[in-house]
């Protein structure tokens, strides 16, 4: 019963969430989480990618590991779109000071990374809590999923212009 509520609450959030915001101040978190919505099928294809992975490594049936695997990437990218964007605004509030600016390349470099890494912590702690895994075994499962869509993220900010995008 437990499950089921916080699979409500999780979908409920998304729901509520699925509004547009406009705001005067952008940084690179911004462009990053707004790829991620360029490249959806390959985030279809990494939930597939990591089910296969925890049906092979965990072994556990196939539907239950693409279960697994769509709801704890729902929670990522739920609670993912607030934290790490917000926590990745405190980053330059206090890196900018150190660096050339909000869109040092230092700075770009770091986002992606930092947000590849919240996003895979974020999937494994998911399972941890709902499904008791270690953290340990879960971990790798979700930094070659989520390499599999941080990377076209990254070939379209920095070889496709997308940092210069107007948002």
């Amino acid at each position: 019963m437990i499950k089921i509520t916080i699979i409500f609450l999780i979908l409920s959030l998304i729901v509520a969430s699925s509004t547009s915001a406009y705001a005067d101040i952008v940084w690179p978190a911004i462009y990053v989480a707004d790829s991620h919505f360029h490249f959806w099928l390959l985030l279809v294809f990494g939930l597939f990618i990591e089910a296969l992975i925890f049906f092979w490594v965990l072994k556990m049936p196939f539907r239950k590991a693409l279960a697994i695997s769509t709801i704890v990437n729902l929670i990522s990218s739920t609670v993912g779109s607030f934290l790490m964007v917000l926590s990745m605004l405190g980053w330059h509030l206090v890196v900018d000071n150190f660096v050339n600016g909000t869109f040092a390349p230092f700075n770009l470099a770091a986002t992606l990374i930092l947000m590849y890494f919240g996003s895979a912590c974020i999937e494994a702690l998911a399972i941890k809590i709902i499904w008791k895994y270690k953290f340990v075994t879960i971990i790798p499962i979700f930094l070659l999923g989520n390499l599999l869509s941080y990377i076209p993220i990254a070939v379209r900010l920095y070889i496709g212009g997308g940092w210069n995008k107007t948002m």
